[in-house]
């Protein structure tokens, strides 16, 4: 297992530390919307590229809206080898007073309320990687296909910050 790289306070990190130190992923910078789909289909721009036999931290945002209840759903897809991804998350239901708290791994969809409001999903995780450099990509859709607008919102973040 490899090790965070530490230095001395003076010391400027190589480029191959900065590699290890600084996060990957992406921030969502306009609303994607989706309508009369059930299937999960790939976030156009929430992933994060990573590299073999790496473990990393997950962390994330995921604002979404949709017109009425329970009607959003998201998963972690893999491209790559991740043999294990762990991740816990958080949200809020009930016209946004009541928290809800679910966890997973690899393949596990998550589901959400809209009720015509914006509504946060926190996640936190790690994934464990192989051999294989790949992405993990948020995947999302309505949860029962109609015709309304479901939408992940601007704002929206994922990233991964490896740690072994």
């Amino acid at each position: 297992m490899t090790a965070m790289p530490s230095f001395d306070p003076d010391e400027i990190p190589s480029s191959d530390q900065w590699k290890v130190l600084l996060p990957v992923g992406a921030v969502k910078t306009s609303t994607e919307n989706r309508s009369s789909t059930s299937t999960l289909t790939s976030d156009a721009v929430l992933r994060a590229d990573y590299k073999t036999n790496a473990t990393y931290e997950i962390s994330g945002l995921i604002i979404h809206s949709s017109n009425s209840t329970a009607d959003f759903k998201f998963q972690i897809a893999d491209s790559g080898s991740a043999s294990l991804i762990y991740l816990s998350v958080l949200g809020v239901t009930s016209g946004g007073s009541t928290e809800i708290k679910q966890e997973g791994t690899n393949g596990t969809v998550f589901t959400s309320e809209g009720a015509s409001a914006n509504r946060s999903l926190w996640i936190r995780g790690s994934a464990v990687i192989g051999g294989t450099s790949g992405a993990l990509i948020v995947q999302w859709a309505q949860n029962t296909s109609n015709p309304s607008t479901t939408s992940v919102v601007a704002g929206s973040f994922f990233i991964m910050r490896q740690v072994a």
